[in-house]
């Protein structure tokens, strides 16, 4: 017999607990629930099947909000299996809460991944909705708008061809991260000597645009890393780590970024290596294993930034 794990739970009797799992299994599914099986596996099925399936039923019905999509199938052994399929109008909700699958348990989505799968039901993402914060400023954009396209970047115009401004509600918050005040957790740069117990320099770089923080980011790799030799009548800058790479790392975590997690992005350099952290995990039906084997296709985050 197959083993419990992230969409396949079983159930010796009819409790109302498993309401929590179709929740999970709605929001993050498809996934099975099998009524009949006791948790060392033994198959004992349940008494007067028809009747026990009618009251699943109305449980489903009475209790998960939206109705979610699901099957009822009464099997020879007279277990019964519930097979609830993944839907699209989340959050489905058990008195309130919407739940998901952490291997065989299932647990309360956090306040996060409930506003995930609010923004997923309106097929947005966070950075198209509006900003809390109106009153913008956007000199470093601005500046670099004319730098890329020769001309200034016209209002309202430039801002809703970008997607960064609507009439009806103002400023997205896609807007709000290309700000001069930038209302948003920003980036820490810790510049490491000999090991992690010398730190050479701490940068706090927030309250700024993010095209600003990645230039003076820029900036503070190239003082570290860069230097110039002399080679026969020549000086020449030499890299001892990439700096197009470092550019696109950092171009990435900001871009990509999770932006509903408060936490900042974390830089730290060390002599011969750079690491970034950044908040968030990978988008919903991406594993690490898929991810790792390069066999999947990309998945935009924060598309209008």
């Amino acid at each position: 017999m197959e083993h419990e794990g992230k969409y396949l739970e079983y159930k010796e009797t009819v409790s109302r607990t498993y309401l929590k799992t179709v929740s999970a299994f709605a929001n993050y599914g498809p996934g099975t629930i099998i009524f009949g099986i006791t948790d060392d596996f033994q198959t004992v099925g349940v008494a007067d099947p028809l009747r026990t399936a009618l009251d699943i039923e109305n449980q489903i019905n009475d209790n998960i909000i939206p109705g979610p999509d699901y099957s009822l199938a009464i099997r020879e052994d007279n277990t019964i299996a519930l097979t609830v399929n993944k839907g699209k109008n989340t959050p489905y909700c058990y008195k309130g809460k919407a739940y998901k699958r952490n291997d065989t348990s299932t647990i309360v989505a956090s306040e996060y991944e409930y506003q995930n799968l609010l923004l997923k039901n309106m097929n947005i993402s966070w950075t198209e909705l509006p900003s809390k914060v109106q009153d913008l400023h956007f000199k470093a954009f601005e500046n670099k708008f004319i730098s890329r396209f020769g001309r200034e970047a016209v209002f309202p115009d430039t801002y809703i061809t970008l997607e960064l401004y609507t009439e009806e509600e103002g400023f997205t918050n896609a807007a709000s991260l290309l700000a001069d005040n930038n209302p948003h957790p920003g980036l820490d740069i810790v510049e490491y000597g000999e090991n992690r117990t010398i730190l050479d320099n701490v940068y706090y770089l927030e309250k700024l645009s993010v095209l600003e923080i990645l230039q003076r980011t820029q900036e503070i790799f190239e003082r570290k890393y860069c230097y110039e030799t002399v080679e026969g009548f020549d000086r020449v800058v030499k890299e001892r780590i990439p700096s197009r790479c470092f550019r696109e790392l950092i171009a990435n975590a900001l871009i990509h970024r999770e932006w509903m997690v408060s936490g900042k992005i974390k830089v730290e350099m060390f002599r011969d290596k750079v690491t970034v952290s950044s908040p968030g995990g990978l988008p919903e039906g991406l594993s690490p294993e898929r991810y790792i084997s390069d066999r999947h296709l990309s998945f935009l985050r924060n598309r209008n930034l």
